[in-house]
């Protein structure tokens, strides 16, 4: 069961449509939220409550794209005017500014490293950029068009790529060769998530399924139905025992990772539900709205 312990209304001045979780350096619960306010904001998590750390300026746009890097040191964010933003989590300082063509920054990451980011192109590209320098270093050609969800593996071995006309590739990332190739969304994917062990792939997609593919083997495992509305965010527990998933239809829903089932439904939100991340202990979620608020959902064992 899932229980709603914390609700943050007005957490930025308009929809919220990006956010992250890990641990600081102190071993502290931090969060990052990104939202059409052009506004990135961190958070601690503390005591059963969302401490707001730093408020930062700098996008002209919305944001579109949050992620902390491996040891939640640095945040990477994505705008809809083109730029990519590097952030220091403990002073909140803006360290580096990069600015693409808009639509080549709709998705970004760090890669397993942190050496380099990858965004996502409207022409079918990935791209990968030095995280020193900003220059760019690699493209990988999809074979498709507007590149809208990336993923790493959790054991740095694949990228996964989800596409505009529902195509899904996954790349060897030590060499950018394509190993699957999946058709089988009808619509766009907004969102992939690996599972911890990196042996399985979820996706998310406009067509309202959630699609489990095995890695190794390429072939779907399953297609799971459920949401009334777009698949908008998936995302799996560490402890590999749970995803989520979120969509405009409200709902959040917990599905068993081995089992492939709903074991859970939430409905806490009373607006569209655009992004959701495990804590790093995989005992509390935290999910965005199109209302402007965050909220925290613990594990009730």
């Amino acid at each position: 069961m899932y229980d709603s312990i914390f609700k943050k209304e007005n957490a930025h001045d308009s929809s919220i449509w990006s956010c992250d979780w890990s641990v600081n350096q102190e071993y502290q619960d931090i969060l990052v939220s990104g939202g059409l306010d052009d506004k990135v904001k961190i958070w601690l998590w503390k005591d059963d409550e969302l401490l707001e750390k730093y408020n930062l300026d700098g996008h002209a746009l919305g944001i579109v794209s949050t992620r902390f890097n491996s040891d939640a040191t640095a945040i990477i964010s994505s705008s809809l005017d083109g730029q990519i933003k590097l952030w220091d989590v403990e002073t909140g300082k803006l360290t580096r500014s990069i600015e693409l063509e808009i639509g080549n920054s709709d998705k970004v990451l760090f890669s397993p490293n942190d050496d380099k980011f990858i965004t996502g192109s409207r022409t079918g590209l990935i791209n990968m950029y030095d995280i020193r320098s900003g220059n760019k270093e690699n493209s990988i050609e999809t074979r498709g068009k507007f590149v809208q969800s990336l993923a790493f593996s959790p054991d740095g071995a694949f990228l996964a790529c989800g596409i505009f006309d529902g195509i899904i590739n996954i790349f060897d990332f030590s060499n950018f060769t394509l190993i699957h190739s999946f058709e089988g969304h009808a619509m766009p994917v907004p969102d992939l998530s690996f599972s911890p062990d990196s042996k399985k792939l979820i996706s998310g997609s406009h067509d309202k399924t959630i699609k489990i593919y095995d890695t190794l083997n390429g072939t779907i495992i399953k297609t799971l139905c459920g949401h009334e509305s777009w698949v908008y965010s998936v995302f799996a527990s560490p402890d590999n025992q749970h995803f989520g998933s979120v969509s405009p239809d409200k709902m959040i829903k917990i599905w068993d990772m081995n089992s492939m089932t709903c074991v859970h439904t939430i409905h806490d939100h009373n607006s569209a539900v655009w992004s959701g991340k495990y804590s790093k202990d995989a005992t509390k979620i935290v999910t965005v709205s199109d209302s402007n608020t965050i909220l925290i959902h613990r594990v009730m064992n």
